[in-house]
């Protein structure tokens, strides 16, 4: 998961993405940390918070 690369390009905190998405600004720092992919009803607003698709955010696709 290239969660960081897409949370610096959109020009957003961990604190500030976590807001966007209602999650604990922990929980970002995790997935950055660990690669661990977040919960299936996260991706989602994860994705849309980034503005990018899910298989972007997962890294199955390039970001264009």
């Amino acid at each position: 998961m290239r969660l960081v690369e897409l949370r610096q390009a959109a020009g957003l905190t961990q604190v500030q993405l976590a807001e966007k998405i209602g999650v604990h600004p922990s929980n970002i720092g995790f997935w950055e940390l660990s690669g661990t992919p977040p919960r299936g009803e996260v991706l989602p607003k994860l994705a849309q918070a980034l503005s990018v698709s899910v298989d972007v955010l997962l890294g199955v696709t390039r970001p264009n």
